[in-house]
């Protein structure tokens, strides 16, 4: 008798255990840097919460310090992820990077990429993981900078692609591969060249056109040229070494704003004492040595980093609209620009 009551007892322990288990239990797994599984935190990068629901996963991934990485469901629980479902991947500041709608760990639907800023960047649509449908970028302040079409990851039909100041850039129709016409025009809307493609074949109906390309520099301009129809205002701090001209033009809602002085070190100082708006631009050239140098806001970086303004198209800015002359150095001017974009890179990538 005491035998039977005590396989009751151990049987009614067993159900009793097994339904105090928590019915959602979640498992935690570490990764390193490249998303290779480790046992322990001591080397890892990444953690990922896996939390079992129904019949999928719900799949949340961390840096090591604890900011959200990504946070998605899937039909599995290893890599690689069967996504399913809407998927999100996060800057390391908690900002939305990417979203996804996935279907049994195809792409299908929307995908949206956004800037640190929280704006749109890019949107695309996908079936069955090809890209089918609209697609569109923007701007960092949102306006649109290229819109057009794909069927089955080819471009067809209407393309489009803007300069910052909301003039069209690229005209594009595409038939298929082997035919198509497009239209480019320069930043203030003259045609420059029109091109048409018949089986293959490229014909050029060129209507003023010149090449983009870096020039050697001859020399900065004159003060005549610096405020040649521009409306510049002429500073004086007060020391006679440091006359600083100052000249600024907005193109749309983007700024160029021109500092000249003899020294560059009397710039420097100068900029410690302005707050650079986000869609401000400055160029800065002294005029003993020859230097230039650039400043600008994190978004106008982002715009750059993501090509989705041309270094090419501010130096003609600054040749075409600021000066009237070519004559200054873009050559330094398109370095000291690269240099400027990518100098805070590492810092602000995430």
């Amino acid at each position: 008798m005491l035998h039977i009551r005590n396989k009751i007892s151990m049987i009614y322990s067993g159900f009793f255990f097994m339904f105090m288990q928590p019915l959602d239990a979640q498992t935690k797994e570490f990764y390193n840097i490249h998303w290779e599984k480790i046992d322990s935190s001591d080397r890892a990068a990444f953690y990922r919460i896996i939390e079992k629901i129904d019949a999928r996963f719900k799949i949340s991934d961390y840096y090591i310090t604890n900011e959200i990485h990504f946070d998605g469901y899937a039909l599995n629980s290893t890599n690689p992820l069967i996504l399913d479902d809407t998927a999100k991947y996060f800057y390391k500041n908690g900002g939305l990077h990417i979203q996804s709608l996935y279907k049994k760990g195809k792409r299908d639907g929307f995908t949206y990429h956004f800037y640190p800023s929280g704006k749109v960047k890019s949107r695309y649509h996908y079936y069955q993981d090809s890209l089918n449908g609209e697609y569109s970028s923007y701007f960092p302040w949102g306006e649109t900078r290229i819109m057009g079409n794909y069927k089955s990851n080819q471009a067809i039909g209407r393309y489009r692609s803007y300069y910052i100041n909301g003039r069209i850039e690229l005209d594009q129709e595409i038939i298929d591969p082997l035919n198509s016409t497009l239209k480019e025009y320069d930043w203030t809307g003259n045609l420059k060249v029109n091109t048409i493609i018949r089986n293959g074949q490229v014909l050029y109906d060129s209507i003023g056109h010149k090449d983009v390309q870096v020039k050697p520099g001859i020399g900065p301009p004159t003060e005549k040229e610096f405020f040649s129809s521009n409306n510049c205002t002429h500073l004086d701090s007060g020391n006679k070494a440091f006359h600083l001209f100052t000249c600024r033009k907005k193109f749309n809602q983007f700024t160029v704003c021109v500092l000249k002085s003899k020294q560059m070190t009397n710039l420097h100082t100068n900029m410690k004492n302005r707050i650079i708006g986000d869609n401000e631009i400055y160029f800065l050239y002294s005029t003993d040595k020859n230097e230039v140098s650039w400043r600008m806001s994190f978004s106008l970086k982002e715009a750059f980093r993501s090509s989705i303004l041309s270094y090419f198209s501010i130096i003609d800015i600054l040749e075409s609209q600021l000066f009237s002359t070519a004559a200054f150095t873009n050559q330094k001017a398109a370095e000291e620009l690269y240099k400027e974009i990518y100098s805070d890179f590492e810092t602000n990538s995430r």
